[in-house]
């Protein structure tokens, strides 16, 4: 697997550690007959390391959104620190990955959407499964989104404010959030945070 990966991928750069980045992809095109999920696994993989290597971010507390007025709050943004990351995969890669790291047989994973936060927090590098809806908030926060239209993913659960407020709250208390920036700081007019 190796080789046919170099032939079809040569180092392109002096960094040995650039070498794998195409491997998610070649393992999906090519997968082996008996591990469909290899491709999903070499993904969370090749992404931890990314996130690892990711500059360090300042994460703020429960007190940021607290300090949006609230007529701002709808239209404020986030802003996230750099060492996060969502994963849209077709395998839960997590379950095949913590076996092999409690030193178990890492069993192929069945095929089912699966959302991953990756993130790090110090010098540790984390990943969760997330619902489809806490998915869809944080791919619209990341991408931008307002704070309504990041509440507004939880429209569909049994309690959409309790659901908004504990994922907006996890994702302050994980480290995920550099900052909440009002409407007037956040490019409304087209500027999108990262």
């Amino acid at each position: 697997m190796c080789r046919d990966y170099l032939r079809v991928h040569p180092s392109e750069h002096h960094e040995i550690g650039r070498l794998g980045r195409h491997l998610p992809d070649f393992l999906r095109r090519h997968p082996a007959k008996e591990r469909s999920d290899l491709g999903d696994l070499a993904e969370l993989e090749w992404t931890r390391s990314l996130v690892f290597f990711e500059a360090k971010g300042e994460p703020v507390g429960r007190e940021a959104l607290s300090a949006i007025r609230p007529d701002e709050f709808t239209r404020a943004r986030l802003r996230f620190v750099p060492a996060l990351r969502l994963l849209s995969l077709a395998h839960p890669a997590h379950e095949p990955w913590l076996e092999a790291i409690r030193g178990g047989e890492a069993e192929r994973a069945t095929p089912a959407r699966t959302e991953l936060a990756v993130w790090r927090a110090g010098h540790e590098v984390y990943h969760a499964p997330l619902d489809r809806n806490e998915a869809l908030a944080l791919r619209a926060a990341l991408d931008g989104a307002t704070l309504l239209d990041v509440c507004a993913r939880f429209a569909a659960v049994d309690e959409p404010v309790t659901a908004g407020f504990v994922a907006l709250a996890s994702w302050i208390d994980e480290g995920w959030v550099a900052g909440v920036e009002p409407a007037a700081f956040a490019g409304e007019a087209g500027g999108r945070p990262r």
